[in-house]
Order: C-alpha cells, then structure tokens, then sequence
C-alpha cells in the first residue's frame, strides 16, 4: 500500500475518533457537528501557518495536519510508520473516551 494513503487513512481515523468522540459528549447534534468542523478549520488553519513562516514551524508539532504531509512521505524523507503509529494511538484512544463516555450516558428510551 502506498504511504501517502496509509497517512491519509489514519488521519482519517483520527478525525472519525475526535468526531465520535464529541458526538458521544454533546446531546445536541449541532453542537457536535459545528465543535467537530471548528477543530478541523482550526488544526488546519494552525498548519497552514506553519507553512507560512519558519519562526511557526513548532505549529505543525501541535496540529494533525502537521504529521501528514504528503509531499515529504513521497519523498521518502519521514517514515510511515511513525506517523502511521502516532495518529493510530491517538485514534485508539479518541475512540475509547468516546466508547466510554457514550457508555455512561443516561439514555432515556
């Protein structure tokens, strides 16, 4: 499998995790809809200045954007499995507060 999609897959994962994550939190579905898609603007918008200056780069240490880049796993100059293993174990880990905190919510049916 390529490396540019294992790291688009698990940025995938960790996106999914973060997003279940809130969904299991909030009550209402436009609160965990619009604090999903601000946190995605937002560590997107944190990478995008990274990008801009080199006094920012310890930005891309801070957003998930930042472990993804395609264009240096082309060049084979950072490792997937690195960034594959970070973002795997946050993902795991989104998940299981998500699976737990849905678990502990009262549900009246």
């Amino acid at each position: 499998m390529n490396r540019v999609a294992i790291g688009g897959a698990v940025t995938f994962l960790v996106v999914s995790g973060y997003t279940f994550f809130l969904s299991a939190w909030f009550d209402e579905r436009k609160r965990d809809l619009g604090g999903a898609s601000a946190i995605t603007v937002l560590l997107y918008a944190l990478a995008a200045v990274a990008q801009m200056s080199p006094k920012e780069t310890w930005l891309y240490r801070v957003t998930l954007f930042g472990y993804y880049r395609p264009a240096v796993l082309i060049a084979g100059q950072q490792p997937v499995t690195a960034v594959g293993l970070v973002l795997t174990l946050l993902a795991c880990a989104l998940f299981g507060v998500g699976v737990w905190r849905f678990s502990v919510r009262d549900l009246s049916l």
